[in-house]
């Protein structure tokens, strides 16, 4: 689905996670291996798990944050309304690229980045 982001596992050793998706349908990689999330049980409740589920949130997250980072519009600081599909083409162009060890050749070497802390769009997207 092109309007998608479909997201595989990496590891802290920034490898493909062993469970972890591959090839051309994959977009990005990002830390999907013992990560520690809420769990079921209690409202102080964590777990240490695994999987493209743990690095989908990653994702979420990160399109958020630029989301976030988007100035009002109307403002003199407004760039355009972003859309779904350039929100993912600009997550997809400042990802670290072929830093990630286990990857086919045929699927994307890229592990997602954050911007560096940058305060807003324009500076983490030219």
């Amino acid at each position: 689905a092109s309007k998608a982001v479909t997201v595989g596992a990496s590891t802290l050793a920034d490898e493909r996670a062993y469970f972890s998706n591959y090839g051309k349908c994959v977009d990005i990689f990002a830390p999907g291996l013992n990560i520690l999330s809420t769990w079921i049980g209690g409202p102080d409740q964590t777990k240490t798990i695994s999987g493209t589920s743990m690095a989908s949130p990653h994702i979420a997250g990160l399109l958020a944050y630029f989301i976030s980072l988007q100035p009002k519009q109307g403002s003199s600081y407004a760039v355009g309304e972003l859309t779904p599909a350039e929100l993912k083409k600009n997550m997809i162009s400042i990802a670290s690229e072929d830093c990630l060890s286990g990857i086919p050749s045929d699927t994307p070497n890229l592990l997602a980045y954050n911007g560096g802390g940058s305060g807003n769009l324009s500076e983490i997207f030219d």
